[in-house]
């Protein structure tokens, strides 16, 4: 747990020591989701144990079958893992499923302490980064012939590379960054778990982004200036120059992203966090707590079987099963475009 967060006096934290703290997953669901809470003065506890008779946030890979119970009430943020059949209630990064009676969805919260590209660097295109671990960006983003081919058009590509176990990485500079790049070779099943946060803070980094299609980015395109869809080391290519042919469109893509970023800023992701609290999760915990205790057994006896299932069944589908960047994925895309 954030040392912050065992100090008997709540105070608010810089967003220098905010980034340092947010890592991994439970860090950014279930630790910063009760440090927003707290800023924004809900009544919330934290603490090692689970608590009987109430909800319960808990981390979906570190929530497991040893830890399920029928005297609480769970709600799990699934992030990129598997579907928790333990949860009472999901809560889910995209919108793609929608709300329902035992899930509702929330943006992940925008990385904090960005910093804003340099405007000094006015509309020049010659830095493109990549922000994540190396292993996310598609195989032909990492050749040498794309390297040679973004050199010929004077753009270099830095890669952020994060170790397992290093906690200091620069994701969120873009102080030097002229666009970001984002393509993952997701299977079709993987992609659709996953949220729109490089999207996101590249609006916060102001910054153009050229983005793999995934569907949480399509999810919240409202126009052709939020993102550049890229398949491709060539559709990459073409992004960068019309970037450099049309400044006018650079700095059109970065005042739409200022725009559109305001939606995700903490004070927004609060207040959907609040509202999911007070409605749909209050409604099933509500249902829950109408349960008699007969059923309550039962129904954790069936979550339990389904765990294992679903653990197992979403290792699979992220394995195998048709890529988003594959030519039959192009060629459905277009089909449906059509």
């Amino acid at each position: 747990m954030w040392p912050e967060l065992s100090r008997e006096i709540f105070e608010e934290l810089s967003p220098e020591v905010l980034r340092g703290r947010c890592i991994n997953g439970f860090d950014c669901w279930v630790l910063r989701t009760y440090y927003e809470l707290r800023v924004a003065g809900r009544p919330v506890t934290i603490g090692p144990t689970v608590a009987p008779g109430r909800v319960n946030i808990v981390g979906v890979r570190d929530f497991g079958r040893r830890d399920a119970r029928a005297d609480a009430f769970f709600a799990i943020p699934r992030l990129d893992a598997h579907d928790p059949k333990l949860a009472d209630f999901v809560i889910h990064q995209n919108g793609l499923r929608g709300r329902g009676p035992t899930w509702d969805w929330v943006p992940h919260w925008a990385q904090p302490g960005v910093e804003p590209r340099d405007p000094a660097r006015q509309a020049r295109v010659e830095r493109l980064v990549f922000k994540g671990a190396e292993i996310n960006l598609a195989a032909d983003f990492k050749l040498g012939e794309f390297r040679d081919a973004l050199a010929a058009v004077g753009v270099t590509l830095d890669i952020d590379v994060v170790r397992d176990g290093d906690r200091g990485n620069s994701w969120g500079d873009y102080r030097c960054a002229d666009a970001v790049l984002a393509a993952r070779n997701l299977t079709e099943y993987d992609a659709r778990q996953k949220p729109a946060s490089k999207l996101i803070n590249a609006w916060w980094g102001e910054v153009p982004a050229l983005l793999g299609p995934e569907p949480a980015y399509q999810e919240q395109r409202r126009s052709e200036l939020d993102y550049i869809e890229v398949r491709g080391p060539r559709d990459v290519i073409a992004a960068i120059k019309r970037l450099k042919e049309e400044p006018g469109l650079f700095a059109a893509m970065v005042e739409n992203g200022r725009e559109r970023r305001v939606s995700f800023d903490d004070e927004h992701l609060r207040s959907r966090w609040e509202t999911i609290l007070d409605g749909s999760l209050s409604e099933a915990f509500d249902r829950w707590r109408r349960l008699r205790w007969p059923a309550r057994r039962l129904r954790t006896a069936l979550k339990l079987v389904a765990e294992g299932w679903s653990r197992s069944e979403y290792q699979r589908r992220i394995r195998r099963g048709d890529r988003i960047l594959s030519p039959s994925a192009q060629t459905r895309s277009r089909s449906n475009s059509a």
